[in-house]
Formats: C-alpha cells, structure tokens, sequence
C-alpha cells in the first residue's frame, strides 16, 4: 500500500486500498486531525522543522492505541483508524492524549509557537459506508472543532442531525432565493434615553418549503463557507433599499437600516460601485445605510477585510462592527477604522452583566469606544435594571427583547409607529415681543412686575423676575406644554439674589411635582422629582450652585424611570427608578408655590417632547455659544488636560 514519503504512514491513495480491503461490516472508530499553527511554524521556523513536526506527529499517532493505522491526508491532516468496537471514552481518551502530547512537544524541539491539533471522531462506524463518507463525517467534526477554539475534538455521532440539516439546506439554498423563501425581519436599536429609533437591523430569515421558520443564525455561518452569502448578501440589501424607498414614500421621513456584509465581498474590488448603484436605483442616501461586519472576521485575512471596509469609508458609508466580545480580534482596529459602531455580543453582555468586575470591564470598554467617538450598542438586553446600569455606564443604545425581537416588515412598521419616536418637537419662549410661545401655540399668564430685557444673545431675550414672596411676580404656562411622559427642559439663567430653596421652574402633577431650584443648601443645585403618594419620594440630583449674576445652561431630562440634569452642556447628574408622574397641571416659571420668588434672569426657555440625549445637549450648549451677540462665558474648564496649570 502506498505510503508517505516523509512520515512513512498510509497517504490518501493508500488508505483507500487499505479501506477496500476490509472485510465489509468491519466496525472501525476515526479520528480527524488538523494541526493548529503548523503554518505559524513553516513561516516561521523553515519547512525543514514543519517536516520534524509532521514526523513526531505521526509516530505518536500510530502509539495512541491498539490496532491503530495512521494516514497522513495531505499538508498537516492526518486521519488514524482503529478498528474493533471500542468504548467512547476510550477514543475520547486517547484523542485528549493526542493532544496532550502535542502541545508538550514530543519528538520535536526548538519550537515556541504553541502547536495542538483540532480533531474530528467518528465512532463505531461500519465499513459498508463508503470512504468518501465517512471521510466527510470526520471533516465535518474536525471544522467544528477548529470553530469551537481549536486545540479541542467534537464526536459526529453527537452532531450528526446538525450536519445533515446544513447539507439538506445546501442543497435547497438557490431555489429557496428564486422561489422567495427569503424574508427580511427588522429588529429596533433604540436609544435608552430617548426612545428614539437609532438604527434597523435587518434579519434574514427562510421560510422552508416544509413549513419550518429558520432563523439567520441557522445558516449564515453555512452560506459563507459554502459561498452563497454572496449572493444572500446582494439580495437582501436590495430588499433593504426597497423597504427604505418605501418608508420615504409613506413616513416622508429619513431612516437608518444595518445590514450584514460578507468577507467575501468586502474582498471583491468593485463592492462600493457596485452597492452605490443599488442605492441610486431606490434613491437611498449614504447616512440610511449602515454596514455590519462580524468581529470574527478580523481573526483570519484580516488585512484584505481591513482595506475593504476602508474602501467603504472613503465612499461616505457607514461601518458597525457587530458579536464585539466574541474574541475582541476587532479590538486594535477601532480607532483605525473610525468604525461608526461597535455592537456588543449578547453572551458576552449577559455573562458581563452577572459579576462585579464583569461590569467594570464594560464600563471601560464603553468609555474606550465614546472617547472614539464610536457609538457602543448593547444587544440581548431584556431587563429593565439592565437598561438602567448599562446607560449609567456611557452605553444609551440598547437592542432586544426589553424593547422587540425582530419582526417581518409589516408588523414593524406598526410597532415603530405606535412605539418610537422619530423626532422631538419643541416649544420655544423667545421672551423678545412678549411671553407667547414662538409658534403661537402657547399664552403665558403674568402676575407681578416683570419686564422683558435682553438675553442670552440676540437671538433670544429675557424675563427679569425681581424676586417677592410666594407666588408673586411669576409667570403661569399652559400645562399641555409638558404632556409627554418623557421631555427636555432647556433654559438660561442668570441669578440676581440668592435665596435658598427658590425654584426657578415648578411643575405640579397629579400626584407630585418637579422643579429646579438653582441654590438649595451647601453650594448645590437640585434637580427634584416628587411623587405624594411615596413618604421617601424626594428624587433629587444635587449638582453644583449656579453662580449669581453669570448666564448659566441648564437642562433637565426625564424618560422612562430616568432623569438627567446637564449644566453648560455637560451631565452632572443622574436618577434611576423615579415614578412617572400623569397629568401635569401647573407649570410656574420664577417661582412656586411655598418658597420666595425667583430673583433674576430667565432666557431661552425651550421644552422638548422627549428627552434629548448626552451629545444632543451638548450640541445645543455649543449652538448657543455661536449665535451673534451672545452675552455669556463658555464654560472651558472641562475641555482642557490640566485645568490648573501644573
């Protein structure tokens, strides 16, 4: 029988006599064997030792066990066959041996690149079948094994329905493309703080001649082996681009989707031209559409993926790296790519989430990706105390089941109509010609003396208030201002006398009240939710005193069981599990109804119907700061290394 020149085992020709010559029904137990790094060490050390390792190698597979024949396949594959029924731990047995005596480096030296063996079992498997068969048997455990980690083994016998499955599907997957088996689900990325829609995932899903619904993380990983993602890939972002067209026509709105793409085509040198013509044939602009790559595509070629989403890039379109925690091979390559986001792992977030230092790593790897200016995305959150910590951390972009899994278009159109907010609106008191609102939607009562001045820039003016008992010398706004379960509330201020405990905005609710009160006690401010019916229901943020005669920024948020307080532009403060409190009443600006009237200046009050996220107050801090004659300072103490100079 013929034989390796170099290790002296059976090669491929010579295993197939050696098979035929069996006695048909022999029982006979295979191993597969790949060696992991063996490339690392050609590359590195000369093929000269590649030889040396491939020739220990043989030797201690043909001593693993009794009757035990060994075939060098091809490169560094290796197959050994025992014949006779064995006991399972028995083989599993002397595979883990294998191992381990490859990784100890017996009968080669002189190599520090770690070396192990991925391996494939087949057990107790008559010789009726054909070589050819079984051969595909134990090369289908071995690419398992490779998958889980390598340095591991995986028994066919325990994955043989997965593997039947995956062929069935191979050999159904371009009919199932030309009779419309494929459907595109969309699944909600929401922004935590707001509740606005930030981005739709777009999901492949097969409906099955049969009757069975697959999932796309039944058979991605098979179509990119076997090639067809390709093909999947282009079809499905014309779908996309399609229901994108479609959205336009009926919402006249703008929308972000993200969709996968392959390593096999981010490779292709055409892909850009190729996706930008798709979009101008539905008339999709570059900012709808954003690019998702899995992390594990940068563990392998990696350069080749690397300059294909670089190509992407420099075309104006958006890249996501999505599965982040996997193996963190994507990790070196955030700041390189300037990756627009980085979606973490739902395993790796979950797993995160059940310990201490799990939650410090997250919270630093948050606070990497927002000085990256990348946006962090948690996936498979479901809880609503996880919501809560994860935005406490820096990460606000949350998708799963606390808000939906994927759902088929029509169903999703409905619920983001009904549960998302697309845009906020907002109500502006300019304070110039007199105390309307800028739309003429809302009058505000006057009681006392209180003259209009001017305000922060020319662009706005101000109320002066000057001061008084209770309620005297305030101004009342229609409570429908504040109808929204969620808001913003952006205002300048400007104090003249400071008395403690005067709020310079009060709200009365059924059941509760907010307010803002520039100076409370100790030098602090206080942002302060109440709730009546709750003895312990003071829901205070206490952030730093508002100076007296300077323009101070002040905004207020509340969404969800959250509020926020920002000082020039900044968040100084934040509060979980606050009540939602129903039907406002009664807004009162310079005052309320128990403390000393407000003494000071009041500009550019603006009420938002949803709650603006971090860098949209920030955004709004700097737009101010542009605006002709704008009377204030910039607060710049944040913005330097070392604000005292040393």
């Amino acid at each position: 029988m013929e034989k390796d020149y170099l290790t002296g085992a059976l090669n491929r020709h010579g295993l197939y006599e050696w098979y035929s010559s069996l006695q048909k029904g022999t029982i006979l137990q295979f191993m597969f064997l790949d060696l992991d790094n063996f490339k690392i060490v050609n590359d590195t050390y000369g093929h000269s030792t590649g030889d040396e390792l491939l020739i220990a190698v043989a030797k201690i597979l043909e001593t693993c066990m009794e009757e035990a024949t060994c075939v060098r396949l091809s490169g560094d594959e290796f197959v050994v066959v025992i014949k006779g029924r064995t006991r399972r731990q028995k083989v599993i047995d002397a595979a883990e041996m294998i191992n381990s005596r490859i990784q100890q480096k017996e009968g080669f030296s002189g190599i520090d690149t770690d070396v192990s063996a991925s391996i494939g079992i087949l057990l107790n498997q008559s010789s009726r079948e054909s070589l050819n068969e079984i051969l595909f048997k134990i090369d289908s455990a071995m690419y398992q094994a490779k998958s889980n980690g390598k340095s591991c083994y995986v028994v066919f016998n325990d994955i043989a329905d997965e593997v039947y499955d995956e062929v069935q599907m191979e050999q159904q997957q371009a009919d199932a493309l030309t009779n419309g088996e494929f459907e595109i689900y969309f699944k909600p990325v929401i922004n935590s703080q707001t509740s606005k829609l930030v981005l739709s995932e777009a999901k492949v899903v097969w409906n099955m001649a049969d009757g069975k619904k697959r999932g796309q993380e039944d058979f991605l990983t098979l179509f990119e082996r076997n090639g067809f993602i390709r093909e999947l890939n282009l079809w499905s972002f014309g779908i996309v681009c399609r229901d994108i067209e479609k959205f336009h026509n009926r919402a006249d709105a703008k929308g972000k989707a993200g969709i996968r793409i392959s390593k096999l085509l981010l490779v292709e040198k055409n892909l850009p031209e190729t996706l930008e013509a798709m979009m101008e044939v539905y008339g999709i602009e570059k900012d709808e559409i954003c690019f998702e790559v899995e992390e594990k595509v940068f563990s392998r070629g990696k350069e080749k993926i690397v300059a294909g989403l670089q190509k992407l890039q420099e075309r104006g379109l958006q890249i996501a790296v999505i599965n982040v925690g996997v193996d963190f091979s994507s990790l070196k390559y955030w700041d390189r790519l300037c990756l627009d986001y980085i979606m973490f792992d739902a395993a790796y977030i979950n797993n995160a989430l059940k310990t201490e230092r799990g939650k410090l790593i997250l919270k630093a790897l948050f606070a990497i990706g927002n000085d990256l200016n990348i946006k962090v995305v948690a996936d498979g959150i479901s809880t609503e105390e996880d919501v809560v910590f994860l935005s406490a951390c820096g990460c606000t972009i949350i998708s799963g089941g606390f808000y939906s899994d994927a759902l088929p278009k029509g169903e999703y159109g409905g619920y983001v109509q009904e549960k998302i907010i697309y845009g906020i609106q907002k109500t502006e008191f300019r304070f110039i010609d007199g105390f309307s609102s800028s739309d003429g939607k809302y009058n505000c009562s006057v009681t006392g003396d209180i003259r209009l001045e001017e305000g922060i820039s020319k662009e706005w003016g101000s109320i002066y208030f000057p001061g008084g008992s209770a309620m005297k010398n305030v101004i009342m706004l229609p409570p429908a201002i504040l109808a929204e379960s969620s808001y913003t509330i952006g205002m300048w201020l400007k104090p003249g006398i400071i008395n403690s405990w005067t709020s310079v905005l009060y709200a009365r609710y059924m059941g509760g009240f907010m307010s803002y009160v520039p100076y409370a006690i100790g030098g602090n401010s206080v942002f302060r939710i109440s709730e009546d019916s709750d003895l312990n229901g003071w829901h205070d943020i206490l952030t730093r005193q508002i100076p007296p005669n300077k323009w101070s920024f002040v905004c207020m948020a509340y969404n969800a069981g959250i509020s926020r307080c920002y000082i020039n532009g900044r968040k100084c403060g934040y509060k979980a599990n606050i009540p939602l409190l129903p039907v406002c009443k009664q807004i009162i600006a310079g005052g309320d109804p128990f403390q000393s009237s407000y003494n000071g200046y009041l500009s550019a009050l603006v009420f938002y119907d949803g709650a603006l996220s971090d860098d949209e107050v920030q955004d709004l801090y700097q737009q101010f700061l542009h605006e002709d004659g704008f009377n204030g300072e910039e607060e710049t103490f944040w913005n330097v290394t070392n604000p005292f100079g040393q």
